[in-house]
């Protein structure tokens, strides 16, 4: 697994295979006047979240404001539209490694490369001190 910058912890590092994410174009079909999640997208998130969960079993629920990174191992050179994909992550994440994704209040995504034999994803989460997600004001003194 390839090493983000070290950061303060408690790190949740997770990776999900490829093979788990499905895109968020495979997410709905219309039923009547009804949208519903297909089947396709309820096995992979199904899939993923069991995957989440194994790597997670000591991990505690994570509560407040988190940073969630992510680097992307892609299978080939095809363009994908990364909202896609996180929509599925987070998904399987919620409930497992943060209650909600409501608490998601920073996230960076990177695509490192492309992996062929190996794609995949690596997650990180942690949680946010108060002065990483609150905005104060910044005052200075002048010396009188």
């Amino acid at each position: 697994m390839t090493e983000f910058p070290q950061r303060r912890c408690p790190v949740i590092r997770l990776m999900l295979p490829w093979a788990v994410l499905a895109t968020g174009n495979d997410r709905v079909n219309r039923v009547g006047d009804r949208l519903r999640l297909t089947r396709r997208y309820r096995a992979a998130k199904e899939a993923a979240r069991a995957l989440v969960a194994s790597q997670t079993r000591r991990e505690p629920l994570l509560i407040g404001p988190v940073e969630v990174r992510l680097r992307f191992w892609l299978p080939d050179q095809k363009r994908r539209d990364p909202d896609n994909l996180l929509k599925l992550i987070h998904d399987a994440m919620s409930g497992i490694v943060y209650h909600d994704d409501h608490q998601i209040r920073r996230q960076v995504w990177e695509v490192a490369g492309v992996d062929r034999v190996d794609p995949r994803v690596e997650i990180e989460v942690e949680p946010l001190r108060a002065a990483d997600h609150e905005r104060v004001p910044v005052t200075t003194e002048t010396g009188r």
